[in-house]
């Protein structure tokens, strides 16, 4: 019974080749040296990260504090105007338009014409700048006729080369006046 209880006999590791672990019996002078390298180069790096960025930055000039507070004085001087137009628009959107009358004249957008007898129309009409026009595309739509143009502009005090905005209000002349 003893033969097959017997202890094994005891663990021996299979032998080792030279070369398996040759990195643990390196000569370890040359590791230190590749790591100062790498340290130097990381501090070179970020010295050159910095004084890139002192220069690009371009923050070593001073301002004038008395021009500093001008643009401040003027800023909120900006802002209250700001204000003061947002409130008058608000006031002119919360009035209600005038109904049309029956009288012929066209409406204030320059809009069509209602077909009825020109006699009846009064001897100019208002006219709202839309974007995009000019004195000739106003003349255009609504005389029919390009020409008309320097005679809208005449009316209005000013020439054909004059700069029209959004929002100015042009009066525009009766068709036989021009």
């Amino acid at each position: 019974m003893s033969d097959h209880l017997s202890d094994p006999p005891p663990y021996e590791p299979p032998p080792q080749e030279e070369d398996f672990y040759e990195w643990e019996t390196e000569d370890e002078g040359d590791r230190p040296g590749i790591l100062w390298f790498r340290i130097v180069a990381l501090i070179v790096g970020l010295l050159l990260v910095f004084f890139f960025g002192r220069v690009t930055a371009g923050g070593g000039d001073e301002v004038d504090e008395s021009e500093l507070q001008s643009l401040r004085q003027e800023n909120a001087q900006l802002e209250d105007e700001v204000g003061r137009l947002q409130t008058d628009l608000d006031d002119a959107q919360a009035v209600p338009e005038p109904e049309p009358t029956d009288d012929g004249a066209a409406d204030d957008t320059g809009g069509e014409d209602t077909g009825e007898d020109d006699s009846q129309e009064t001897a100019t009409e208002s006219y709202t700048v839309q974007s995009g026009d000019s004195f000739q595309l106003i003349a255009e739509n609504e005389y029919s006729d390009v020409g008309l143009a320097d005679c809208i502009a005449e009316a209005n005090g000013l020439t054909i080369e004059s700069t029209i905005v959004p929002g100015d209000v042009l009066e525009l002349p009766a068709a036989e006046s021009c």
